[in-house]
């Protein structure tokens, strides 16, 4: 198994060598850190490549002035910013977790909205021109909570988008399924919820040639369970369950972050497993596990140090499975991580491990075809954080 640390004073030198996007080297073009946000609480939820070349990042900036608004932030091939960072939201706390890039060049962009201080969230959905500027906003909810988590565009031209509802279904929190057109109308006349008497959260959908699958966790107060196990559900086409399982993990807490479906139709999933029954160390690992379409594990694996370390997105690249996350690190601090397994087997081949002295944060990754890859989290230092943009070559 090969390990690659990276450290982000060495490619902040790298960027700044230029002065202009003229003067950027090749090297400079192929890597570089950026961070964006103020002095409270800032971090980037997810990043994808744009028609233009460039990168949109969609998450969470924090001032004194408006509390927390989802944010977006579109930049060149280099990192620079395009056009001012755009925020979307209301008087209280608002967050941003996902985006995609509309036929037109606007985005969509997924999060929650906080109707009143201290008080009930909405599922937030927000469309913007090629600029980012607001084009329409739609919440969507009922008398109590309810965020949006993940969304993609489907193959008929529509939204699917995942989160979580306590206004709709049968118990505390329920994974809600939610679909719409391009200009926001919802699609399906009755709620599409799943879940138990507990806390059940979707995190991630992705679509497969007969409906949608979701992964994300839940807790299941009909069998007294106090922890949450990983989920996942697979629904057809018009959203309507056939099949879950929620038995996956451990004794302790173990979550579902990210879902990708692999071309003969298994499934991998990467999230975080912190049963001790398991893993032995009282803190949680890196999970990952390949299941076929029946949700049977084929086989999981943990990766990770003494520490908490967390799987927030899965891929699979050059016949290779890549999971991006967090890892954990002595004194309080922790960085993020790439890392590379087989996919018939779980093994670890590589771990690159991108960061210095303070606390990174890994939430999301796009493959910029074989060029390398683009990275977006936090970087916490004394207590404020900022979003995080980072470019690497893929062989770096």
């Amino acid at each position: 198994m090969k390990f690659y640390y990276i450290f982000i004073s060495i490619l902040i030198t790298v960027f700044f060598t230029g002065c202009d996007n003229n003067e950027i080297s090749s090297l400079q073009s192929e890597r570089f850190a950026k961070y964006f946000g103020g002095n409270l609480e800032d971090f980037g939820s997810e990043v994808i490549s744009t028609a233009e070349g460039g990168y949109a990042i969609v998450g969470t900036i924090t001032t004194l002035e408006a509390g927390s608004e989802m944010c977006l932030i579109i930049t060149d091939e280099f990192g620079n910013t395009v056009s001012p960072v755009h925020l979307f939201g209301g008087s209280f706390n608002d967050f941003g977790y996902s985006l995609k890039q509309l036929p037109d060049g606007g985005f969509i962009l997924l999060g929650s909205f906080q109707k009143v201080r201290q008080g009930e969230k909405d599922m937030f959905l927000v469309r913007t021109n090629f600029q980012g500027d607001t084009v329409w906003t739609r919440k969507f909810g009922g008398s109590q909570n309810e965020e949006g988590y993940n969304l993609q565009l489907t193959n008929d031209g529509n939204l699917i988008m995942v989160g979580y509802t306590q206004s709709f279904g049968n118990g505390e929190e329920d994974v809600w399924l939610v679909k719409t057109d391009l200009n926001g109308k919802l699609l399906w006349l009755t709620e599409r919820t799943f879940g138990w008497a507990g806390e059940d959260v979707g995190k991630c959908v992705k679509e497969t040639s007969d409906g949608y699958v979701i992964t994300g966790y839940s807790k299941n107060q009909i069998s007294n369970s106090t922890d949450f196990n990983l989920l996942l559900i697979r629904t057809n086409t018009n959203g309507y369950l056939i099949n879950q399982n929620n038995t996956i993990g451990g004794s302790d807490d173990d979550f579902g972050n990210s879902v990708f479906i692999l071309p003969q139709g298994d499934i991998l999933v990467a999230g975080s497993i912190g049963s001790t029954d398991i893993i032995g160390n009282g803190l949680s690992d890196i999970y990952l596990c390949r299941t076929n379409s029946n949700f049977t594990v084929l086989w999981e694996k943990y990766y990770g140090n003494n520490m908490n370390d967390y799987g927030n997105a899965v891929s699979f690249v050059d016949n290779e499975v890549v999971v991006f996350g967090t890892l954990g690190t002595s004194g309080n601090t922790s960085n993020m991580v790439l890392i590379t397994a087989d996919p018939e087997s779980g093994y670890e081949k590589s771990r690159k491990i991108i960061g210095e002295s303070t606390q990174m944060e890994g939430n999301s990754f796009s493959l910029l075809d074989q060029e390398g890859y683009i990275f977006t989290g936090s970087n916490k230092v004394n207590d404020n954080s900022n979003i995080t943009l980072i470019k690497l070559p893929k062989d770096q």
